[in-house]
């Protein structure tokens, strides 16, 4: 049969319970603020360089080198069918606007102009007559 559990006994088990809960609560706590810790930037004063700023103007000049590789390279066509006389600019060298890049014959570009101008001339005799 089953007997009845005193108040004395409930109490006991009770206040464990709480004690346990309560003992839990603060590992809980302490494991978080030891991580915490664990995980924290540490800095020493030694790592930082203290100095007085006083107010008025200053410059700062910075002096590096290296290469700068380009992030893309743009293909130049030219407007007319031609040969490259000279490459003026080697790979890699700063081009600034109106830099001469390369050199194209003119001589094929001359002959093929003076050739169109020619035929323009004959028809526009032929349209007068």
């Amino acid at each position: 049969m089953d007997r009845q559990i005193s108040d004395k006994e409930l109490s006991k088990v009770n206040y464990k319970k709480w004690v346990y809960s309560i003992v839990g609560l603060l590992l809980l706590c302490l494991s978080i603020y030891g991580l915490r810790s664990l995980f924290k930037n540490k800095a020493d004063k030694s790592d930082f360089f203290i100095a007085t700023v006083e107010k008025g103007d200053f410059t700062n000049t910075i002096t590096a080198s290296g290469v700068v590789i380009p992030a893309f390279e743009w293909e130049i066509n030219a407007p007319v069918a031609t040969e490259i006389k000279s490459v003026n600019l080697s790979t890699g060298a700063e081009v600034k606007k109106g830099d001469l890049i390369l050199e194209l014959d003119q001589e094929y570009t001359k002959l093929e102009y003076d050739q169109l101008k020619d035929e323009l001339d004959l028809r526009k005799t032929t349209l007068k007559n």
